[in-house]
């Protein structure tokens, strides 16, 4: 029985993690890197674009309905994003949470950022950000992306290295083809 491709990308992810803490490494680091290895395996080659459906979504505020499609048409970044936002992947928000209370916001404020605000902008950032046609579709890069976050962190007055940062580093190299966008992509 196959893993699938989200059972593959934990697989991958565990197995890059121990192998880089048995070489001395950090597991976070070897996870990352096989993580992103993985995906690069397993997507298409067609890339990504926002459908009208996607972007009355983005439109409403609904993030997750945006990020639920996008995810269906196979854009990768966005599967990881909806866990990120619907806190199925906790940690990201966790670690935004605890940013923000040592910038001083307030209990409440930092439930409003987290489930509301911050997931919403970020989707009215990527939306956008790709191709409106299926004839212009093309692969978002891991620096735009990361950019998008690090605009949004800096409105909160956040580190760029909230969230980890980005495996690419803030001058790193652009992602290839496929990275984001997979298999079963639009």
């Amino acid at each position: 029985m196959g893993l699938g491709v989200t059972g593959g990308l934990v697989a991958e992810s565990v197995i890059g993690g121990v192998t880089s803490v048995a070489g001395g490494g950090k597991f976070q680091n070897g996870a990352v890197t096989a993580a992103f290895g993985y995906l690069f395996n397993a997507c298409g080659h067609r890339g990504c674009w926002t459908t009208n459906e996607e972007r009355a979504l983005v439109d409403k505020g609904d993030f997750l309905g945006y990020y639920t499609k996008a995810c269906e048409g196979g854009d990768q970044y966005a599967c990881f994003a909806y866990g990120v936002a619907s806190s199925e992947n906790p940690g990201p928000g966790v670690t935004l949470r605890r940013a923000l209370f040592d910038h001083g916001y307030s209990p409440d404020q930092i439930s409003s950022l987290v489930k509301t605000t911050i997931p919403t902008d970020l989707a009215r950032d990527y939306a956008p950000y790709l191709p409106q046609s299926e004839d212009q579709a093309r692969f978002p890069l891991a620096t735009d992306i990361a950019q998008f976050h690090w605009n949004e962190f800096a409105k909160y007055v956040l580190p760029s290295s909230t969230f980890g940062g980005t495996p690419f580093g803030r001058n790193g190299p652009l992602v290839l083809k496929g990275l984001w966008c997979g298999d079963t992509c639009r």
